[in-house]
């Protein structure tokens, strides 16, 4: 049987977080050896990064994220709990980089605390490639959706390929900007899914989203929202549309006049 690693008092002392035996800055390579054993033995390095963060900020840089980062959930973990430190002495891109490639299965973690505190920021569609969470680009686009970039955020993550996300976010929020991001992209099937995804979940959403397709697709939407319609399956959204194109898409307000009577006939509380 493997023995348990041993620590000496003082080593044990500096994975609780008492620093007085030693200068982390002197002492760089002794705490970053401990910090690895400990990581290894399964030992808790919050304590550890939280001393670090108080008395010596770019020791723990080192430790956290430098060649020789312990690595791992553990490490991670401990070193998103003191992530406001991190990012006043480190680029802020580069850092949730370099945690997320160390993260082995807390990678997604690092992604979410990402998005929260940056939700605008351009390099969270590369993070959101490299970070395995189930659907590139989702986490990024519902922490952007709330922020004035949510836009550009869209057409960002068109241009990277996350298109399920895209209609994810679209379902959930109800917003017209990625129907209107995949459309600027020429992704027009994409881009009418999008549309009705946002419609069925906010009918409140048809005059802004008819607006932003107009204003996409150029002359004559007309043509586009005539294949929308052709789409819907909702009789509430065709209602919504129905107001938001009143007077300036003749043709889909005709189609739409024929096709609401049979949407409310086939709608459960008919």
């Amino acid at each position: 049987m493997t023995e348990p690693p041993w620590f000496a008092a003082w080593e044990e002392a500096v994975l609780k977080g008492d620093l007085a035996s030693i200068d982390p800055r002197e002492d760089l390579d002794l705490v970053r050896d401990v910090a690895l054993r400990g990581a290894e033995a399964g030992w808790d390095l919050g304590p550890l990064f939280r001393a670090l963060a108080e008395r010596e900020p770019l020791a723990l840089a080192e430790i956290a994220i430098g060649a020789r980062a312990p690595g791992g959930a553990n490490a991670v973990r401990a070193a998103l709990a003191v992530i406001e430190v991190l990012e006043c002495h480190l680029p802020v891109g580069s850092l949730y980089r370099r945690l997320a490639l160390v993260a082995g299965e807390a990678s997604s973690e690092v992604l979410e605390v990402a998005a929260a505190r940056h939700p605008a920021a351009s390099w969270l569609v590369a993070l959101s490639d490299a970070v395995n969470d189930g659907m590139p680009g989702l986490v990024a686009l519902r922490a952007a959706a709330a922020h004035p970039t949510f836009d550009r955020t869209c057409r960002a993550h068109v241009t990277s390929g996350h298109l399920d996300a895209l209609l994810a976010v679209a379902k959930e929020t109800g917003r017209a900007e990625p129907a209107a991001a995949l459309l600027a992209a020429g992704l027009v099937d994409g881009a009418l899914r999008a549309a009705i995804a946002a419609l069925e979940t906010d009918p409140g959403t048809a005059l802004s989203l008819a607006a932003r397709l107009a204003g996409v697709w150029g002359p004559d939407p007309d043509a586009l929202f005539v294949r929308l319609v052709q789409r819907l399956e909702s009789a509430v959204a065709a209602q919504a549309l129905r107001k938001a194109v009143e007077g300036a898409c003749p043709r889909t307000c005709r189609l739409l006049d024929t096709v609401i009577p049979a949407l409310v006939r086939r709608s459960p509380a008919s």
